[in-house]
């Protein structure tokens, strides 16, 4: 396991409304809005699951699918 996904799950904090996330890279504090996010993967903010888009089947509730529900 990379460290930095250890990390990244340790820290990891959802805004409201799936608005954004906060977590913590390479000692840095990393805010994202949810069309930030969108925008830096390349996906439609509206009804995009990721987990199909990586191959991943995690159940709906993990982290990022989080944001796009």
């Amino acid at each position: 396991e990379e460290e930095w996904v250890r990390v990244f799950y340790a820290t990891v904090w959802f805004a409201p409304e799936r608005a954004g996330i906060t977590f913590m890279f390479q000692g840095h504090k990393i805010t994202l809005t949810r069309a930030a996010l969108a925008g830096i993967l390349g996906v439609s903010q509206e009804d995009t699951s990721l987990h199909p888009l990586v191959g991943g089947t995690a159940p709906e509730h993990t982290a990022i699918s989080f944001l796009f529900r």
